[in-house]
């Protein structure tokens, strides 16, 4: 345990198994997942990725994934970004998705080169939500262009701290 984790981080961290966990069972309804988690039944697969994810074509950027969910036919490569909040946060949000979350995921979604994504959402202890998301184009060249902008700037101020560091002796 870190001494600067918070017992909400320090929650978090520990219920990210279960929370996969439930998302595995997951299938239409809270009913259903209930009935298949009771009885070890998983309706899709993703499994835990222990790495930060670098892309070539995005080097000012890299993503560390809650889990990759394993390829589908049909849907291809996804991400998995597993969150619990309470309701009083998720009735804020527009569509329930707080808006700093799905530009999570659609970093993801870019530098992994996946698919879509999903959202897992443990609500408080009452309720379960999953959310899908579809790759937004225009919303992740938006985040490229945002992200490249601001760490060009930090290398820009590296080189001149090295310059001033340089001049005054350091």
């Amino acid at each position: 345990i870190s001494k600067a984790d918070s017992f909400s981080a320090f929650n978090g961290r520990h219920q990210e198994e279960y929370v996969a966990r439930l998302w595995m069972a997951y299938k239409d309804s809270i009913e259903v997942m209930m009935d298949n988690f009771e009885r070890g039944i998983e309706i899709r697969k993703c499994r835990n990725v222990n790495a930060y994810i670098q892309n070539e074509d995005y080097p000012h950027l890299f993503v560390s994934l809650d889990r990759e969910i394993v390829k589908d036919p049909k849907k291809g490569i996804g991400v998995l970004e597993i969150k619990q909040t309470n309701s009083y946060m998720i009735n804020k949000w527009e569509g329930g998705i707080d808006p700093k979350h799905l530009a999570q995921v659609l970093t993801q979604i870019m530098v992994r080169v996946a698919d879509y994504g999903e959202l897992a959402v443990k609500v408080d202890s009452f309720d379960f939500k999953v959310y899908e998301i579809e790759r937004l184009d225009d919303f992740m060249e938006n985040i490229n262009v945002a992200t490249r902008l601001f760490w060009e700037k930090v290398l820009r101020g590296r080189e001149l701290m090295a310059e001033r560091n340089h001049k005054i002796g350091r």
